[in-house]
């Protein structure tokens, strides 16, 4: 058995039938706040490491969920390698790259970051507009030689050198490879790989 009410009967008797949208669609695209890397300087050795990069941004709805949207894209200075990041996480704006072995050393620069709400309004930020603000944007990439010394533990090790491209500004961790660096070979960085001279080294 079937009842049909239509427009008109609920207007006949005085029922509701109407429902008024205020506002409309988002128009407003995202705002950018800032960028911040979890690390600047990555020792590459047998496991990998992961950078975050983390956006802050402000905007009206929350942000697209496809994973073809927000965006970021790095590249590197020498190679001109270059990759694209899509977010990693929700709600928050964080980008995971993972660093590896296999990862061209040297210098890499943020190029872009687009970000997209749900309401597809766009933003872009490029590695131009990071230095204007005085954002980071780059990330050195390198590895480095190491010997097991004589009166040291197996677990313990001797950094000799750069493998391949050395900064200026040179960080040696505390551990490479899950073993301890208890000291630093004679005239290792004498003739560093890298463009000029080791400015300063950390330890």
């Amino acid at each position: 058995n079937t009842t049909w009410i239509n427009k008109q009967d609920l207007k006949d008797q005085g029922q509701p039938y109407e429902v008024e949208i205020v506002g409309g669609a988002e128009t407003d695209a995202p705002v950018f706040n800032s960028l911040s890397i979890d690390k600047t300087s990555v020792v590459v050795g047998e496991s990998s490491q992961i950078v975050t990069f983390t956006v802050d941004a402000t905007d009206e709805s929350d942000w697209s969920t496809s994973s073809s949207y927000n965006k970021m894209q790095i590249s590197n200075t020498t190679s001109g390698a270059y990759l694209q990041i899509a977010r990693s996480s929700s709600p928050f704006l964080d980008f995971e790259w993972s660093v590896n072995s296999a990862t061209a050393d040297g210098v890499w620069q943020v190029d872009w970051i687009r970000l997209v709400d749900m309401g597809g309004n766009t933003t872009w930020i490029n590695k131009q507009d990071l230095k204007d603000q005085g954002q980071p944007y780059e990330i050195t990439i390198y590895a480095l030689n190491y010997s097991v010394p004589d009166s040291a533990r197996p677990s313990e090790i001797e950094v000799t050198g750069c493998d391949g491209f050395c900064p200026n500004d040179l960080v040696i961790p505390s551990t490479i490879d899950g073993k301890t660096v208890v000291s630093i070979g004679a005239e290792s960085f004498s003739a560093p790989a890298g463009d000029g001279e080791i400015s300063s080294l950390s330890l």
